[in-house]
């Protein structure tokens, strides 16, 4: 939420009254004169701070969110808090779509995934951390 604030006026939070099971951050868009959705992960044990230090081709976005419709998917790195977004119309497209099986102590069964090439997201490196 921190670099949404941080983007002068153009964002402003929308406070959600309940639990809606949707996006996970709804915020006006003043440029665009509409609300704008931002679905949010935090991932663990690959830290990136900009897309040259992003160690896979690919980004793996999971195809289970794509039910939100007009959105932007953001990865935030826990190591660094560098962020990398893309928008759901650029991820869930057909050639980028995976199935597979998935086999875990919490989950069986197959998994729909979208493989997207890392140079169609957005990559931000978080000031306070990539010089360190």
């Amino acid at each position: 939420m921190r670099w949404l604030t941080s983007h002068g006026n153009r964002f402003t939070i929308v406070d959600k009254v309940i639990e809606d099971y949707k996006v996970d951050i709804v915020a006006y868009d003043s440029k665009a004169d509409k609300q704008v959705g931002f679905e949010v992960e935090v991932k663990h044990k690959y830290p990136f701070s900009d897309a040259e230090s992003f160690k896979f081709e690919t980004v793996s976005f999971l195809g289970r969110k794509k039910k939100y419709g007009d959105f932007w998917y953001v990865i935030v790195c826990g190591e660094t808090e560098a962020l990398l977004l893309a928008h759901s119309f650029e991820i869930y497209k057909e050639e980028y779509r995976e199935i597979k099986t998935i086999v875990t102590t919490e989950r069986k069964g197959l998994d729909e995934f979208y493989r997207v090439p890392k140079s169609k997201c957005i990559f931000y490196a978080n000031p306070r951390t990539q010089n360190k």
